[in-house]
């Protein structure tokens, strides 16, 4: 919602696995302060409702991205807020965010838990985004990274 304020009329793309299980893995040393059933409260019906009550446009998404937009016929998004704690769940992510047309050219990636003790996520982010050349990575206070592409300061 607080990512919605900041554009009231735009359409906002919500994507959680709504169950129980929250995380396909957790690893108990890179996903320290996470576990399963950390987020199992999160109902579908209530983050939609949410939206609803303030007449912003939301697509709501159960099911792990992302796979579960495979079969979804969604235009490119120019802001990305990844908050998927794990190290698979974010290796996972960033992997296919960077590697597909989801995304648009000048899109940002805000990853959250980064320097948070997820080491999983920190490792992620040094093992997919800091060995290419084609992103910066600009650390955020307090747990988050802020992805840039080059072509933010590339000419065309």
């Amino acid at each position: 919602m607080h990512l919605s304020n900041s554009c009231p009329k735009r359409e906002i793309i919500i994507c959680d696995p709504f169950s129980q299980d929250s995380f396909e893995k957790v690893d108990p040393v890179l996903d320290k302060p996470f576990s399963y059933e950390q987020f199992s409260d999160t109902k579908e019906k209530n983050v939609r409702d949410l939206f609803v009550k303030r007449n912003r446009k939301c697509l709501v998404v159960p099911g792990y991205f992302p796979n579960s937009l495979l079969e979804k016929d969604i235009s490119p998004v120019s802001f990305v807020h990844l908050d998927v704690d794990t190290y698979q769940a974010t290796r996972e992510c960033l992997d296919y965010l960077m590697n597909c047309e989801f995304i648009l050219k000048k899109s940002l990636i805000v990853v959250d838990d980064y320097n948070r003790m997820a080491e999983g996520v920190n490792k992620t982010v040094s093992e997919i985004v800091l060995p290419r050349q084609d992103w910066f990575v600009v650390p955020m206070f307090p747990s988050q990274a802020l992805l840039i592409p080059i072509h933010w300061y590339v000419p065309r």
